[in-house]
């Protein structure tokens, strides 16, 4: 399933697009709130992994449920960590309801078709260690 969503900067950013950008097979999406205090977790674990990980397998993309400038404060603690992390905003929750998610945080390995490979709800710090970590394994998991 293909999307479009604005960045930080309010740039239109397509799925297709991310992975050119990244030259890579798959992508790991988080679906995170801004009214989420789990998610604010997550985004702590995930600024540690990302600012120790020089080249990641599979790169990360936030997907930030919330208004705009709510998202940028959520994620201004990190934005040193999260440098290279392409954080979208998705203001009415549209693509995240596309996927069929109802609870966040969500994380979700898409393959170069755009397939789900991997799914987690409420995706823990070892299941992203895991996930960064590389692996090529095809099969569609689910956790949670």
């Amino acid at each position: 399933m293909e999307f479009e969503l604005p960045d930080l900067q309010g740039r239109l950013i397509s799925s297709k697009r991310l992975f050119k950008l990244k030259n890579k097979q798959k992508l790991l999406l988080l679906f995170l709130s801004t009214t989420c205090d789990s998610c604010r977790i997550l985004l702590n674990s995930i600024a540690e992994l990302t600012s120790s990980a020089q080249d990641q397998a599979v790169p990360i993309v936030l997907i930030c449920i919330g208004q705009l400038g709510d998202v940028m404060q959520m994620v201004s603690k990190y934005s040193t960590q999260l440098e290279g992390t392409h954080i979208l905003v998705d203001q009415g929750g549209f693509v995240a309801r596309r996927y069929g998610i109802r609870g966040v945080p969500f994380g979700m390995v898409l393959n170069k078709f755009g397939q789900v490979m991997q799914q987690s709800i409420g995706p823990t710090s070892d299941w992203l260690q895991n996930t960064l970590g590389g692996t090529d394994n095809e099969r569609v998991e689910k956790t949670g």
